[in-house]
């Protein structure tokens, strides 16, 4: 049994893993401060693993935590992946193969396995990133945005009148009460951001069809990915694991 821990700038997602399924998962806010208190309590219900299989973007202290954490917890040293140049039938398409994210290489190495034909993977949280895969494993490139939380702070920091708006609005705020145009600051705030990445997603969804001769799946995972699907007007399919999905196909090689 493994331990499999995704580790964002603001959420740590983790699953348990018997051989290639998924058992238990979990999500929890850190916020970007200190991991220590809610990865103890994360890991303090866990059983005892054989390993520990890591994704973490948020940095090198955070990579220290995970680590002091994991070992005084289990007693073993976790096993933190880094995008290679191949593995897994996928191949980096980075000019710099280790500066792809190991979020979005898990993600892709899941894509790849779950998926026939071409993919193309978003991942919506604190940044949005979309990989394009093509049917042969070759990565063809991506792209990186910010997600609602840093479009909305950028609107709050850059203009004088909706500083106070913005920090008015929830950090999960839904969709609920803007369907169409806004009526009030904060609605506006948040419909118009919402509206602003579904566009970009589309578009790079539509282009990606475009160049593709046989089928092409779009997939998006992340946990601002179900406010953003519910603006999407093309063809996408959640998979909110997709990411703990690829830590389970690495932890195996």
């Amino acid at each position: 049994m493994r331990v499999l821990l995704d580790v964002g700038n603001t959420h740590v997602g983790w699953a348990l893993q018997e051989g290639r399924d998924l058992g238990p998962v979990g999500r929890a806010h850190h916020g970007g401060g200190d991991l220590t208190p809610v990865l103890d309590t994360v890991l303090a219900g866990l059983p005892i693993p054989q390993a520990v299989v890591v994704s973490n973007v948020a940095g090198a202290d955070t990579a220290r935590v995970v680590d002091e954490v994991v070992a005084r917890r289990f007693g073993l040293r976790p096993r933190f992946i880094r995008a290679p140049v191949a593995g897994c039938g996928v191949r980096n398409g980075y000019l710099r193969p280790e500066a792809l994210g190991s979020d979005r290489w898990a993600a892709m190495v899941a894509a790849h396995a779950g998926w026939p034909g071409d993919v193309l993977v978003a991942d919506c949280g604190t940044a949005v990133t979309v990989d394009r895969l093509g049917a042969d494993g070759g990565h063809r490139g991506g792209v990186i945005m910010p997600g609602l939380g840093l479009l909305r702070r950028a609107l709050g920091a850059g203009t004088s009148a909706l500083g106070g708006v913005v920090g008015d609005i929830p950090a999960d705020a839904g969709d609920e009460a803007a369907a169409g145009l806004a009526r009030d600051t904060a609605d506006g705030v948040r419909t118009g951001t919402l509206l602003m990445l579904a566009a970009a997603l589309d578009g790079l969804e539509a282009d990606a069809r475009r160049g593709v001769q046989g089928t092409l799946t779009a997939i998006i995972t992340g946990g601002d990915a179900p406010q953003v699907l519910a603006r999407l007007s093309g063809q996408w399919h959640h998979e909110p694991r997709l990411v703990l999905r690829g830590l389970a196909i690495i932890g195996e090689n």
